[in-house]
């Protein structure tokens, strides 16, 4: 993680920031089985974006991202690379990277693109993350959160490019409609 602190500590205050967010309220949920997303990237300056899958949607994800991750080998294999899914994630995360840096970068507030493949293809290749996420929600205390971590360089260089990704706990009551809404 080093070198992620100060992007991991900026998606941490966003998250404290949008739990109070009304309008955010879909994402933060604490009646309901879900997996919130966070993704940020070191040249995104402070932004930080959302998205909520329902606890349901972890496996489908997972499998719809493997048919990519395969067409990624293939290709990968095809220009002499190597061929391991992780090898993957720089393909499948960068076109998406660099088209949410423009959309981040214009001010835009929703991305056209939500980035179900990329987080299916997280779950897919790193099943220990998955597994941190399903322990998180069978406990019911907390919404899991899947924290997202990108340095895209903005030149063509795919070997600099980095990602980092984390499971973490939202504590249930800490969301606008836990336990201590309206009670503080």
């Amino acid at each position: 993680m080093a070198g992620f602190a100060p992007l991991f500590e900026q998606i941490g205050q966003q998250l404290d920031t949008a739990i109070a967010e009304p309008n955010l309220d879909r994402y933060f949920a604490a009646d309901s089985a879900q997996i919130v997303v966070a993704i940020s990237d070191l040249g995104w300056r402070g932004a930080t974006l959302f998205a909520a899958y329902a606890g349901d949607d972890i496996e489908p994800l997972a499998a719809r991202a493997q048919s990519v991750i395969v067409a990624s080998i293939a290709d990968l294999e095809r220009a002499g690379r190597p061929t391991t899914p992780a090898d993957c994630l720089v393909t499948i995360w960068s076109e998406w990277g660099r088209a949410a840096r423009k959309r981040v970068r214009t001010g835009a507030a929703a991305l056209d693109a939500s980035p179900d493949v990329q987080v299916g293809s997280l779950l897919a290749c790193f099943p220990h993350v998955r597994r941190e996420l399903t322990e998180i929600a069978s406990k019911g205390s907390a919404v899991p959160v899947l924290v997202v971590g990108l340095s895209s360089p903005t030149g063509a260089d795919r070997r600099k490019w980095k990602l980092r990704a984390a499971a973490c706990a939202l504590p249930k009551w800490s969301l606008s409609s836990g336990a201590v809404a309206g009670r503080a």
